[in-house]
């Protein structure tokens, strides 16, 4: 066999290629062979309708665009055949130490997704280093072996029916397609699943969220729908289905040269520990619950309360976005997903599901907005879902939330809110209490340093995708 025109990953690369005819996969290489061989575009690797088995060889020589290498290996896996090779000559990372998603792939990262999916590693030879970037450009060589126990693939729309039954027997309640629709519409959204054989046992989701993370503008990424079949739950080992996932998800998407700064979620105790365990997580913080009394109080002189509805919203989205540009000064200092007016319509007017009213406190007489409310009502009991407003404004807007609860007959105002926050809530006749909610953000996946970030995300009830 020869390549035209190769350098001297080209050369060893070639030297590489099986002896034993058969179809070889490529990317980037113009290869001649000799009798018995078949080489293929890799675009037909991509083909659902044309799935390839039995290939000897893929080789992919600089593709000259950021390999998705989860979907990389679930292609692979399925195509070669036993004791097929996978040779790649690329460019790759070798740390990342700056926020921003970065075009390269973390070799690290790579290597140790190729070792989930059950393949050798034969050869890792640097071919050249760039310090300045803190890049290198290396000849890989990897051996198929024995199919994997628990496989790895993202989530296809095809599965969803499968998710969905896995959601049911996870939690003891559906999702509806609708709900999982709005959850995960967004393009940046991403579900990674484990497979055993044609049986899915495993689902890690996240979900993009734009964030200021210490007034800058960046994207933050919430961890949601995590479960595991109940039969497979005692695998909590560094090969188990949960550690798994988790780990590929964080490789791919958060920390360091990643898409996402950070990630967070809620799981509760139990699940926490877990993932501490397995080096997986560490806290930023916990809920807490605060609560009032509902209490008639007479209407303000120079505020009044106004409930918006959907069709008059759209009105309001200039005072919105100026309210939310208050809050942000206010919090320049922390974390906090926006919350702007594109924000309250996605997360609220939107949502398929559960109804919120949305309140603003605004002034009599220059119509000047102070605060907005976001509201739900479950039976007796009036829920702050969410709210927007200079930190000075918390308290008349509790005011206002009281006097509200009292009209519509709620016997309890509850507000839940991160702890490190719980206190610009407090009143004098409020009630706080601590929640079984951890705040977590992923360790796994270098990135800015958990000490700089705990008891510093302000988060709330609409921050969690389940309320």
């Amino acid at each position: 066999m020869s390549i035209n025109n190769p350098d001297l990953g080209g050369k060893l690369l070639l030297e590489q290629l099986p002896i034993t005819p058969g179809v070889i996969v490529s990317c980037g290489l113009d290869i001649k062979v000799a009798s018995g061989h078949q080489v293929l575009d890799i675009l037909t690797l991509q083909d659902s309708n044309k799935a390839l088995t039995d290939v000897v060889a893929v080789v992919l020589y600089k593709p000259g665009a950021s390999l998705n290498p989860l979907a990389l290996f679930t292609r692979v896996l399925q195509a070669l055949a036993a004791d097929g090779v996978l040779l790649i000559v690329d460019t790759f990372a070798t740390h990342f130490t700056t926020l921003g998603a970065s075009r390269f792939n973390l070799l690290s990262d790579f290597l140790a997704l190729a070792t989930r999916f059950n393949f050798d590693l034969n050869i890792n030879k640097t071919l050249s280093v760039n310090e300045g970037q803190k890049q290198t450009e290396v000849l890989l060589k990897f051996t198929k072996g024995p199919p994997p126990k628990w496989k790895l693939q993202y989530l296809n729309k095809q599965h969803l029916d499968k998710m969905l039954s896995l959601f049911e027997l996870s939690f003891n309640t559906q999702m509806s397609k609708p709900l999982w629709q709005w959850k995960y519409a967004s393009e940046q959204a991403s579900e990674v699943c484990v497979w055993e054989q044609e049986t899915l046992i495993a689902h890690y989701g996240g979900m993009p969220r734009h964030i200021l993370f210490f007034g800058e503008k960046h994207m933050a990424v919430q961890i949601g729908d995590v479960m595991v079949n109940p039969s497979h739950r005692g695998a909590l080992r560094r090969t188990g289905p949960f550690f798994m996932m988790a780990a590929t998800f964080m490789e791919r998407y958060t920390g360091f040269g990643k898409p996402f700064v950070i990630s967070f979620g809620f799981p509760n105790d139990r699940a926490m520990k877990v993932a501490a365990h397995l080096n997986l997580y560490d806290s930023l913080g916990h809920m807490e619950q605060l609560s009032w009394l509902p209490i008639y109080k007479r209407p303000k002189l120079l505020t009044t309360l106004r409930v918006i509805d959907q069709n008059s919203i759209v009105n309001f989205e200039h005072a919105i976005n100026i309210l939310w540009q208050h809050m942000a000064d206010d919090l320049k200092k922390a974390m906090i997903g926006v919350r702007d007016y594109n924000y309250i319509i996605d997360r609220y007017v939107n949502h398929p599901e559960n109804s919120y009213q949305i309140l603003i406190v605004k002034s009599r007489f220059s119509r000047k907005i102070h605060s907005l409310i976001v509201i739900q009502i479950t039976g007796e009991h009036c829920h702050i879902i969410d709210v927007i407003a200079p930190i000075k404004k918390l308290s008349l807007l509790i005011q206002y939330t009281q006097r509200f609860a009292q009209t519509n007959r709620c016997t309890r105002i509850i507000c839940q809110i991160s702890n490190a926050f719980s206190r610009y809530f407090e009143t004098t006749d409020s009630h706080r209490e601590a929640l079984n909610i951890q705040i977590a953000s992923d360790i796994w996946s270098k990135g800015p340093d958990v000490s700089i970030l705990r008891n510093k995300f302000w988060l709330m009830s609409g921050d969690m995708d389940f309320r």
